[in-house]
Formats: C-alpha cells, structure tokens, sequence
C-alpha cells in the first residue's frame, strides 16, 4: 500500500492533535482531609508545564482578605487539609484514542481509489 500526500497530511494533523491534547491535558483537583475519604473532581484543562492552581488557594485568598482571619482557623484548616492536583489519565487516554481512530478513518478516505477493471 502506497501512502499519498493527502495520506500523510493526515498523519501529520493527527499527531499535531494527540500533541496539542498532551501539552494541555485535563486535570483532576484533590482533596483528603481527616477522618474523610479522598475526594476528586474535574477539573480545567492546563498546560503540562503549568498545572492547575488546587482550589485551597482560592480559599485561602478569601479568607486572608475576609475581616475575621483567625490564624487559629488557618492552622486548622491546613493541618487538617492535603489539596493537590493530578492529572485526569482516563479523560487524556480517551481523547487520545479518539483522536488516533479519526486520524485512521481519514487516513483511509483519503486513500486512491481504484478505478474498477
């Protein structure tokens, strides 16, 4: 099998795509705190390089500017609170595997046709 121009312009879009998809993957956030199972939720699409913020420093710039900050409830709320990111492996291997099978279905469009004998 011969591989045309177009054929291989979409071979080269796909792996753009499944590029583009790696540098900006979806991410999940984390929270465990005490007593409480580990919880995660989506979260935004960030570049590889630069994950997302976990939301307790959302929190945390509400409560320093809030006019009751206690640093007593800022110990606590942190001894008791492990925030993190991590990234969303199932949503990135889907994205990638539906990307792969467009890539293959256009490649097989774009194939020559055989004029019938």
């Amino acid at each position: 099998m011969n591989i045309n121009k177009k054929q291989k312009a979409v071979i080269l879009v796909g792996v753009g795509i499944m590029v583009l998809i790696g540098l900006i993957p979806p991410w999940f956030h984390t929270v465990q705190q005490i007593g409480h199972p580990k919880e995660e939720q989506s979260s935004v699409y960030s570049p590889i390089f630069k994950p997302p913020r976990p939301p307790v420093y959302d929190s945390l710039d509400a409560l320093l500017a809030s006019k009751t900050f206690d640093i007593q409830t800022y110990k606590t709320f942190q001894a008791n609170t492990n925030w993190g990111v991590r990234l969303d492996t199932d949503r990135l291997l889907v994205q990638w595997t539906m990307a792969a099978l467009g890539t293959a279905a256009f490649f097989l469009v774009m194939a020559d046709k055989k004029p019938k004998a």
